[in-house]
Order: C-alpha cells, then sequence, then structure tokens
C-alpha cells in the first residue's frame, strides 16, 4: 500500500525537475514556487510502479549527476527550491532496491548463501520423450529441501526505507557542488545531522556511489560512464602516492579535495559510527552503494580515503560494528563479490585487493571473530576460489579441487564435521549446481576420508536422495552415489 494516495492538489515540483533539458522548466518551478506551492510537500506518487517520487531537490540534483547538458538549468533550479524554503534535511519514503536472483550481492556472512540453483542438465539416455516425461513424473514430489520460490523472478512488492535528503544526495551521486556554491549553506551546515540510520554526512560521504577518492562536485556520470575516467591517472582523482600514503599537497589547485576531506575540513566528526554501530571504514568498504554499482560491475574508488581514516585515526581499525564485524571483515565482503575482479576495468579501479592488504599493513586483528564466530580465513574460504572468468591464467577445475581438497587434508580438517542441519560434507555437495564430474570427485575423495555415503541428515535424507530431489538431470551422479551407497565403486580420487 503506497504511503501517500495520489492527490490533484499536491505540488508537482519533482517532475518539473526532473523533466531534462530545454523545456523551460526553471521557470515553471519559479512560477509554481511563487504562486505558493510548498517544496516540502510530498510529491505526487508515481501511477506507472505505485511508488512514492522523491522529493524535488533530490529530483534535481540526481538530474544534474546524470545528465552534464543538465547542469545550467538544474543549478537553477537547485538554488530555486532553496530560495524558497526547500529543507535538505527532508525526510522521504524510497523504495529499497531489490536485485534480481541473478545479480543479488552475497550474504553478509560466510556460508549463508542459498544453495545454487542452475538450470538443469540436458536430458541424455532415453529412448523416446514418453520415457524421458516418465521419469519426470516419477522425479517430481516436492520435498522440504526444496523450495519453489527459489525459481520464482516475479516482483515482489517494494519494501519502503526512510532517508533524508541531503543524505540521499550524497550516497547516490555526491553532487553535493550546486549546495555548496548557495549562498550562507555551508555555514549553515549541520555536519553532525544523522539519517534515520543513524549515519552522519561524513559517513554518507564514505559510502557515497561516486566513490569516496573523487573530487568533491565530481558527479555520478562523470566517474561511471565517461571512458576517460576508467584509470587512477584521470583528473577527477588526486594523484598520491600509494607507498608513502596521501599527503595534503595530492591535490595540484587550491581549493580541490575530496568531500570527506572537505567534511573533515570543516570539522566533523571522523570517529562517529552509526546506529549499527560502523564507523568510516565499514562505509568505505560497503559492498554494494546506491546507484547498482555492484548490479553493473563497479567499485567506487576509496582506497585513499581508506588510508586517511585508519592513519589519522587508527581507533577505527580494530573496531567492530553491532554485528561484530571488523573493517577487514567488510574489505574481504567487498573482494569476494568479484572472483576475479581484474576482468572488470571499473572493479579494478576500485583496488579491492591492495585495500584488504592496506588493512592488514594498518595492524588489524587477523584473527578477530566476528559475530557469529568467522575469522578472516572463513571470509577467504567461502570465496569462489574456482570462478570461471575469461583470464590468462586460467585453470580447470580438477587443478583447482586437487589443490585445495589436498591442503586442506594437509592441514588435518576433519571431514567427518556435522554442518548445521545434522548432515555431512556429502549433504553439501549433493546440493550444489556444479558439473557432474566435479561432484563426482568430491563424492570419492570424501568417501575415501571416512564420510558414510548412507548417512541420513536431520531430516532423514541421504546424499543420493537430497541430490535427485534438485531435478538437474544429473543422473551420473546419481548413479555414483548409488554405487558409493553399496560400497560398489573404487575411490579413484587419488
Amino acid at each position: 500500500m503506497p504511503l501517500y494516495a495520489p492527490d490533484p492538489q499536491v505540488n508537482e515540483l519533482s517532475l518539473i525537475c526532473s523533466r531534462g533539458i530545454g523545456r523551460g522548466d526553471p521557470d515553471s518551478l519559479d512560477q509554481a514556487l511563487s504562486s505558493g506551492v510548498n517544496p516540502n510537500d510530498p510529491p505526487p506518487q508515481s501511477e506507472r510502479h505505485g511508488e512514492q517520487l522523491q522529493p524535488p531537490l533530490y529530483c534535481a540534483a540526481d538530474m544534474m549527476c546524470h545528465d552534464p547538458e543538465y547542469m545550467k538549468e538544474g543549478l537553477q533550479m537547485i538554488h530555486s527550491l532553496l530560495s524558497y524554503g526547500s529543507d535538505p534535511y527532508q525526510e522521504f519514503p524510497q523504495a529499497l532496491y531489490c536485485p534480481d536472483r541473478s545479480s543479488k550481492p552475497r550474504a553478509p556472512f560466510p556460508s549463508e548463501d542459498p544453495p545454487s540453483t542452475p538450470f538443469p542438465e540436458v536430458l541424455i539416455g532415453f529412448k523416446s520423450l514418453e520415457e524421458r516425461e516418465k521419469w519426470e513424473r516419477e522425479n517430481d514430489d516436492q520435498h522440504p529441501h526444496f523450495s519453489d520460490d527459489e525459481w520464482e523472478n516475479e516482483e515482489t512488492a517494494p519494501v519502503w526505507g526512510v532517508r533524508h535528503m541531503i543524505h540521499a544526495i550524497i550516497e547516490d551521486d555526491g553532487l553535493l557542488k550546486p549546495f555548496i556554491d548557495y549562498p550562507g549553506f555551508l555555514e549553515s551546515l549541520d555536519l553532525e545531522h544523522r539519517d534515520p540510520q543513524g549515519r552522519t554526512l561524513l559517513l554518507s560521504a564514505c559510502r557515497s556511489a561516486v566513490g569516496a577518492d573523487v573530487l568533491a562536485g565530481t558527479g555520478f556520470n562523470e566517474v561511471h560512464w565517461k571512458v576517460e575516467n576508467t584509470s587512477p591517472t584521470s583528473k577527477i582523482y588526486p594523484s598520491w602516492d600509494r607507498n608513502a600514503g596521501p599527503t595534503e599537497s595530492d591535490f595540484s589547485e587550491p581549493g580541490m579535495e575530496s568531500l570527506v576531506e572537505m567534511l573533515l575540513r570543516l570539522g566533523a566528526n571522523p570517529l562517529a559510527v552509526d546506529y549499527q554501530g560502523k564507523n568510516a571504514l565499514h562505509h568505505l568498504l560497503v559492498e554494494v552503494c546506491n546507484n547498482n554499482t555492484g548490479r553493473f560491475h563497479r567499485l567506487p574508488v576509496v582506497r585513499r580515503s581508506l588510508r586517511i581514516f585508519a592513519s589519522g585515526y587508527p581507533s577505527l581499525v580494530n573496531q567492530p560494528d553491532q554485528h561484530g564485524a571488523y573493517p577487514l571483515h567488510a574489505a574481504l565482503c567487498r573482494m569476494r563479490l568479484y572472483p576475479d575482479f581484474n576482468y572488470y576495468t571499473r572493479v579494478k579501479l576500485g583496488e579491492p585487493l591492495c585495500c584488504v592488504q592496506d588493512m592488514l599493513r594498518m595492524g588489524v586483528d587477523r584473527r578477530a571473530k566476528d559475530g557469529k564466530g568467522n575469522t578472516a580465513l572463513h571470509y577467504l574460504a567461502d570465496d569462489d576460489l574456482t570462478g570461471v572468468y575469461p583470464s590468462e591464467d586460467f585453470r580447470n577445475w580438477q587443478e583447482v579441487d586437487r589443490e585445495v581438497f589436498t591442503t586442506l587434508d594437509d592441514a588435518g580438517i576433519d571431514w567427518k564435521a556435522k554442518t548445521s542441519e545434522g548432515g555431512n560434507l556429502l549433504h553439501l555437495v549433493a546440493r550444489s549446481g556444479l558439473s557432474q564430474e566435479r561432484l563426482i570427485w568430491r563424492s570419492r575423495f570424501l568417501v575415501d576420508k571416512g564420510i558414510d555415503p548412507t548417512a541420513l541428515d536431520a531430516d532423514g535424507w541421504t546424499a543420493k536422495k537430497i541430490a535427485e530431489h534438485y531435478r538437474l538431470n544429473k543422473l551420473l551422479f546419481y548413479e555414483e552415489l548409488g554405487k558409493l551407497e553399496k560400497g560398489e565403486d573404487k575411490v579413484e580420487c587419488q
């Protein structure tokens, strides 16, 4: 149900501020404002999506950020809105971004990602279509190990959140310069104002989609859609010594600085934490920022700001949030979002691995556990160790699996350890969406290490029953599990 019902009396300033260039909108806006329309009234509802539109001040800033040709008109509109009393701290509702299943970010803690359910393999070996359909009917029963929701991709009702205007503009676009240039704005700026999540302006700047390192006044369009800005030597980034660290002279011209540096210079509290206990480092290392940065394979550039905070305020480095997650864990989550981060230019620019290495040099507690008992090694182990991405050093799965499993075995791992669901490692393999050949190799390896292929999990299921239930047509794998249950197959993985 929408938060506000459509009302023909409600002003349409948001629509005026988001129509684009060349339509006389600054004049239309001035006419509406001079006639007494309140810029702080709730904007109209979008009939098409049943969603609340953003306030006019946000819309004007957003258009400026995404359309450079809109700069002049957008600047006029922002200044007009401010002159008529538009509240930069106005609270407004917004539907939370819900990525589709194929682009969902990783779970926040290791081993919490749902089991993968890829497309079933093509069925082979049936003499007729009737024989194949009969097999599918016999294996089409429903069980508690599988939910139809895993296969559905229907749009669901949006989940609503609450934001404050100035924070939303900083986090989504970072384009605060038009506001800074407005007479008296900077002097009246409440540096420690908090949004509904408890973020100060500085914390919002740290998690900005444009990246904390870019020059203040740089828009989202300049960072992510201009080819010339996919290099660290671009004019929108400061030139700094990555060995010695950043200095105050990194910006070549007076008055040129990042928004983070500007807020620190104005007196923002560098040690502030939000209502979840996350400090500046947590927000710098956020996995997926606003504006779909994760979905479109982009990572904001934050490494210089990371070094500034960690060197100037070292207490932040080993300060966990309320979930027990340390900045090091946040850096590892950010890195594991892309198994091969060198494959995407705009991800490589974000230097995810270097940020982790910088954290290690800053004296982090490498053995620190998060709120669920995971250490840095758990985050690394939960990474996609065998992500198949085109690269020059591509290794096939046999080499990787053999090396990883053998290394774990040499380290004395307990292969018979129980899972949280009362099963064993073979039960986990059975629900995996890997290729049949890979599943067969892993199953033989685990049985050779003493795992009982006939063991039942908490629901009374064997690994074979779990595998068959997922209906991924891995017939050779099912046959292999049957042989292992009967003790007929010889272990060949060695």
